[in-house]
C-alpha cells in the first residue's frame, strides 16, 4: 500500500533551483577544465547534478547506508519534481537545451 503524501509547489521549485545551480556549476567547472564540451558527456549531467543536489540536502547522516537509502529515494523525488517543474512552467530541460544548441548552431 503506498501512501500519498502532498509536497508543497516551493519544494518542487527550490530541488528545481538546487539542481539548475548544480547543473551550472558542473558546466562552468567542465568549461574551466576544458574548451570543448562532449556531447556524451552532456547527457550526464542532469543525473550527477541531482545526485549533488540530493546529497547536499541530506548533510547531517553519520550512517554510510541509510545515506545511500535516503539518497537514493531522494534523487528518485528530484528527478520527478525536476520534470514536473519544467513540464509546468515551460522550461528547457537537458535534454531539450542539447537538441536547441544544435539547432542554434546551424
Amino acid at each position: 500500500m503506498k501512501i500519498s503524501v502532498k509536497i508543497s509547489p516551493q519544494k518542487e521549485i527550490r530541488a528545481y533551483l538546487k539542481i539548475e545551480k548544480e547543473l551550472i556549476i558542473l558546466k562552468t567547472a567542465r568549461q574551466e577544465k576544458e574548451n570543448v564540451v562532449n556531447d556524451d558527456y552532456e547527457s550526464r549531467f542532469l543525473g550527477v547534478a541531482i545526485e549533488r543536489a540530493a546529497g547536499n540536502n541530506l548533510g547531517n547522516i553519520k550512517d554510510d547506508s541509510v545515506f545511500e537509502e535516503r539518497l537514493e529515494i531522494l534523487q528518485k523525488e528530484y528527478l520527478h519534481w525536476y520534470y514536473k517543474i519544467a513540464y509546468k512552467y515551460k522550461l528547457p530541460t537537458a535534454r531539450i537545451l542539447a537538441f536547441i544548441m544544435r539547432l542554434i548552431s546551424k
